[in-house]
């Protein structure tokens, strides 16, 4: 039915299909200008809202039909905007709708605005995104090439070229661009309407490139890629651990060194295994250059400023024979020539656990040792008792001497197995646990006064245990 308008004469005219459309067009827009005049901001959704869906090559009317199923939200648009040639690709899962509708929009030119539970479709305003042209830097203001930038958040980007420039379009006004680059620091730019952008990159200092690793032979501090042995160094914060026993901070810090322990906890050390049949196998110790005879026990842990462990033959060439077991070299604290003086103290209390008395005398439980000596009494392993002292002196147990004792007719069997039954409950394994055995409590106090002057240094410890 074709549309009429009352003229000037109060005629009734009809109008022709152009401004038909005309009128519907300012319709459409007056209807986009109410909507779009409320102070909602774009992409404000509940963290709820989260939406799966999966299209390949579909239209963009097909794509809001399904979120719309999914959500609360219904879309209001424009088909003449939703042209059939944008094909809508994606693939998410429980992803929240602001990033799905982000990834479908971006190059499409179009927009959104959210009014309560609608959203508007429309097209994206030409400042709403931006032609960012810039060039990125060296340190020196040399150009560099190949740095990627990407904008945080969305999933385009470019690369400068061999000047060191690029050029990155649809960039919105509050994005963020990431310049990264191999041997250089990440940086993030914000747009803030910025149509020019000039990025000086920072040199990334490399953690194992600039760490010289230093290691002491007790004759020389050298570098590793000097060294021609095998070495290892312990950590300073493994040293700084607390612990009675320096030796302590040193388990399960090398490879190639196992370590054993005394009841007291006290670790000896095997480097790379036993190299000698006869003597001994521990590694040598020095001390600031000079080789001790005593263990870690004679070293004040809170002394230690360093250890290195020479694990190769090639200690020989330094120590002789004396180092056929390895090295461990232990260098201790110093002050500074012209540093004020330093009072440091420390206290530790270590409450450990009791020995393991199974572990340290592994003796077979009460029953299995009587099983024993009613399976051994009178073949390989029992002393039967004739009758007759004069040719035997043996010391017997309580159950060998009631199996005597009833071979000999002294008591009944009654009586032997009364006794034999008492003797599979006595383990006095649980009352040496409990009334002999006593948690280990080691105590340490330690005074370090240090300072230096233009001409010495002074370093004085105390150590009380």
């Amino acid at each position: 039915m074709q549309k009429t308008l009352k003229g000037w004469n109060g005629r009734l005219v009809p109008l022709p299909n152009a401004l038909t459309k005309a009128l519907w067009i300012m319709k459409m827009t007056a209807l986009l200008m109410i909507v779009c005049s409320f102070s909602v901001s774009a992409k404000v959704f509940s963290q709820d809202t989260k939406v799966t869906i999966q299209m390949e090559n579909a239209t963009l009317n097909k794509f809001f039909l399904s979120l719309e199923k999914q959500t609360s939200y219904r879309f209001v648009y424009s088909n003449d905007r939703l042209t059939a040639d944008i094909p809508v690709n994606i693939k998410a899962k429980e992803e929240p709708l602001s990033k799905v509708l982000d990834r479908v929009l971006m190059n499409t030119g179009l927009s959104y605005k959210v009014l309560e539970n609608l959203i508007v479709i429309m097209p994206r305003q030409q400042s709403d995104f931006l032609v960012i042209r810039g060039k990125v830097l060296t340190p020196a203001g040399d150009p560099l090439p190949g740095v990627s930038i990407k904008v945080k958040g969305k999933a385009f980007g470019t690369a400068t070229d061999s000047k060191g420039e690029f050029v990155l379009t649809n960039v919105g006004n509050d994005a963020v661009l990431i310049f990264s680059s191999i041997g250089y620091e990440i940086q993030e730019v914000p747009v803030n309407n910025q149509r020019s952008i000039t990025v000086t990159m920072k040199q990334q200092v490399s953690a194992l490139g600039n760490v010289l690793v230093l290691g002491s032979t007790g004759y020389q501090t050298i570098s590793r890629e000097r060294s021609t042995g095998s070495f290892g160094i312990v950590g300073k914060e493994q040293l700084e651990k607390p612990s009675i026993n320096i030796g302590q901070r040193l388990i399960g810090t090398t490879a190639g060194v196992q370590a054993k322990l005394d009841v007291d906890g006290n670790p000896t050390f095997e480097i790379r295994g036993q190299s000698t049949l006869y003597a001994t196998a521990q590694p040598l110790i020095v001390v600031d250059g000079f080789a001790i005879q005593g263990d870690f026990s004679t070293i004040n842990p809170s002394d230690v400023e360093s250890v290195t462990i020479l694990k190769d033959a090639a200690a020989a060439s330094i120590w002789g024979a004396r180092a056929v077991n390895g090295v461990i070299v232990v260098t201790t604290k110093s002050s500074r020539r012209g540093s004020p003086m330093k009072v440091e103290f420390s206290a530790f209390t270590r409450v450990g656990k009791k020995f393991d008395l199974d572990y340290v005398n592994p003796l077979a439980p009460s029953s299995e040792t009587v099983d024993y000596e009613l399976l051994s009494f009178g073949k390989w392993g029992g002393q039967v008792n004739p009758g007759s002292l004069s040719n035997y002196y043996f010391g017997w147990s309580n159950v060998a001497t009631a199996l005597n004792e009833y071979n000999l007719g002294f008591i009944t069997a009654a009586q032997k197995d009364a006794v034999i039954s008492k003797m599979r409950t006595l383990d006095n394994r649980r009352q040496i646990r409990d009334h002999l055995l006593a948690n280990p409590v080691n105590q340490q106090y330690n005074l370090t006064l240090s300072g230096g002057s233009d001409k010495m240094i002074n370093v004085l410890s105390l150590l009380y245990e």
